[in-house]
């Protein structure tokens, strides 16, 4: 059997639907995978229901964590919504809107059976079977002696022996050379990058010093206490600084996406508010230009001469034409209508700016150290 490839040793996504793509895997490296329709998402979904940049997957540490992207319909883990960066386990389910995958883990499979080697030499058993009853068995005869060998053969059989082993030892110096060299080699390498390392670091410092105000004055030894730790050991160090930094930036931007989504709604409220307005102040306005033509209509064919001209915007309320008050009301509808418009074109332009400065912030490498 062939050993598993890499790609089988590192985690993975599997589709569970749609059908037409079940079974297809998407194998997560040590760097942010954008799952969305747009080209440059490293998970590419043609699904209308999937947002052109949906969610975010990385795989760091040994940890494999999602996140959502503000998407539309949103990101389910095991059905729950997915609020900032949640971690991923073997089994769950994520759905990115239509898009369902399940998360998998390779696992060891090198276990042995107790009391069996895994590499121990095996014996092999050959059964015999018995002589049918009534067989004469053979008679019996002494074991002979092997052949002595004379001292010429045992000489040349010696001077073998030892030839090979005078080239087994020669091969194995030459391997022990080549091994060296390329020892040495790595080393000189490495003692390279060390100094490049700390030529950088130099720079680095040099910039630093440049731009901070100068050291304060220490005490001398022994003025004061001390905090002196000779070892320190613990399995799992957390990074205080980078942490609270990110947990800024993440209320930051889960307080944007509230604004958006704030502003969004509200503009939608006022579209369908102008519209509202614009169909019922319409609708008022054309009934009162359709009654003013009927009655003008209905006068001129009876030939009274009496006949007088009603009004042009319908009868009167409160001292104000109903048509007059339809045309206001259109008015109004129209310019909320105008003005829901506006917001909701301003407010998706700031969240796909937003999107795309997310997207090249993610895609930039980290910095030196």
């Amino acid at each position: 059997m062939s050993p598993p490839s890499q790609q089988q040793a590192l985690p993975r996504l599997v589709v569970d639907n749609p059908g037409r793509l079940r079974g297809q895997v998407f194998v997560l490296a040590d760097q942010p995978m954008l799952v969305g329709r747009d080209s440059e998402c490293q998970i590419h979904v043609g699904e209308p229901g999937v947002s052109r940049r949906h969610a975010v997957v990385w795989r760091s540490g040994g940890h494999t964590t999602v996140e959502d992207l503000a998407s539309t319909n949103g990101t389910r883990l095991n059905g729950h919504p997915v609020f900032g960066q949640q971690e991923v386990h073997t089994g769950d389910v994520l759905d990115f809107g239509p898009f369902e995958v399940h998360y998998e883990e390779p696992r060891d499979s090198g276990a042995t059976v107790p009391g069996l080697g895994a590499t121990g030499p095996t014996a092999s058993f050959r059964t015999v079977a018995p002589p049918p009853p009534g067989t004469p068995s053979p008679p019996w005869e002494p074991p002979r002696p092997p052949p002595q060998q004379s001292a010429r053969q045992s000489a040349q059989q010696s001077a073998q022996e030892s030839a090979q082993r005078a080239a087994a030892a020669q091969q194995a110096a030459a391997q022990q050379a080549a091994a060296q060299q390329a020892a040495q080699q790595a080393a000189a390498q490495q003692a390279a990058a060390q100094q490049a390392a700390q030529q950088a670091a130099a720079q680095q410092a040099a910039g630093r010093r440049s731009a901070q105000p100068p050291p304060r004055a220490q005490p001398p030894p022994g003025s004061g206490p001390r905090f002196d730790v000779g070892q320190q050991e613990a399995e799992n160090v957390n990074n205080v600084a980078r942490d609270q930094y990110n947990y800024v930036m993440q209320e930051r931007r889960d307080s944007f996406f509230r604004e958006i989504a704030a502003t969004r709604t509200r503009a939608r409220h006022l579209i369908l508010t102008g519209f509202l307005a614009f169909v019922v102040g319409g609708g008022v306005y054309g009934w009162a230009l359709v009654s003013f033509i009927v009655r003008t209509n209905n006068a001129a064919q009876s030939g009274n001469p009496n006949f007088t001209v009603p009004d042009l915007l319908g009868p009167k309320v409160g001292g104000v034409p109903v048509g007059a008050i339809g045309f206001a009301v259109a008015a109004i509808g129209v310019v909320l209508l105008v003005v829901g418009i506006v917001l909701h074109i301003v407010t998706t332009s700031r969240r796909r700016r937003f999107e795309e400065d997310e997207s090249r912030r993610l895609s930039m490498p980290p910095p030196p150290r």
